[in-house]
């Protein structure tokens, strides 16, 4: 099977006698889809394998919407993407690119534009998070991204009075940085709820959170009745005046209002 593409660009424009395009020819063997495609007659290629096993269950679900709706689980929609940057590093951005470049047209912005030097020297200037989060871009960026060099130099940075006395292709530095990052993160995470702990324990000392529990006493001593009058305090913590309804602060003394068995 043989297909031909080209830009909306180059059909508007009004040399319409030689319209530049790219071809896609797809060539089957066997549990193997092979995947090949050319800008216009150049003898230069790309191509990609597809493993049908793998990809025809993802095709069918990106065809069948319906099914892609009630049938979707986290591992199908993994493969979705897979299987759509696959086809968009391997295939879709170098013949994009070549058409530009053969028709006189802007190239699409991308990285894979860039020389591989100025790749790496890039990835150089980024933290080793960040070039964690740059291989998810596209293939290329990952094969760049795992260079076992540019990860001692990110353990260098990363870790203080860290020497590199180990043999580097010997060592996963990359492996080695996510340990260093982990213990980090565990480290950072500690000092906050150590800081947290220590600032609520200090405002517990100075009063702000103290809870104090009223004294639970029985019927007072008779002594305690001067006329209708009840001195003392019952049910309140000494030294701190009870509040009433209305924010109305009572004293040492209330009027309480019961029947005292005519002792009022």
């Amino acid at each position: 099977v043989s297909l031909r593409y080209t830009l909306p660009e180059l059909i508007k424009s009004e040399d319409t006698n030689t319209i530049e395009s790219v071809t896609v020819k797809f060539q089957n063997l066997g549990p193997v889809v092979v995947v090949y495609g050319t800008v216009g007659g150049s003898s230069g290629r790309v191509h990609m394998n597809l493993d049908k096993r793998r990809f025809v269950p993802v095709i069918d679900l990106v065809m069948d919407t319906l099914k892609s709706d009630e049938g979707g689980s986290l591992g199908i929609y993994r493969e979705v993407f897979m299987f759509w940057r696959m086809v968009k590093d391997c295939l879709v951005i170098p013949l994009l690119i070549g058409i530009c470049d053969k028709a006189g047209l802007e190239s699409p912005p991308c990285l894979m534009r860039l020389p591989s030097e100025l790749k790496l020297k890039i990835l150089e200037l980024l933290p080793g998070v960040s070039i964690g989060n740059m291989a998810c871009v596209c293939t290329e960026m990952r094969y760049r991204a795992s260079d076992n060099d540019l990860w001692k130099q990110k353990c260098l940075e990363e870790v203080d009075n860290f020497v590199g006395t180990e043999a580097g292709d010997s060592v996963n530095w990359k492996a080695r940085f996510a340990t260093f990052w982990r213990q980090k993160q565990l480290a950072a995470a500690s000092a906050t709820f150590w800081r947290q702990n220590q600032l609520g324990r200090r405002n517990i000392s100075m009063g702000r959170s103290t809870i104090r529990f009223p004294r639970i006493i029985g019927d007072p001593p008779f002594t305690w009745f001067n006329g209708d009058r009840m001195h003392g305090s019952i049910g309140i913590h000494p030294g701190q005046p009870a509040r009433g309804l209305g924010g109305r602060t009572w004293g040492q003394q209330f009027t309480p209002r019961c029947n005292l068995g005519g002792l009022n």
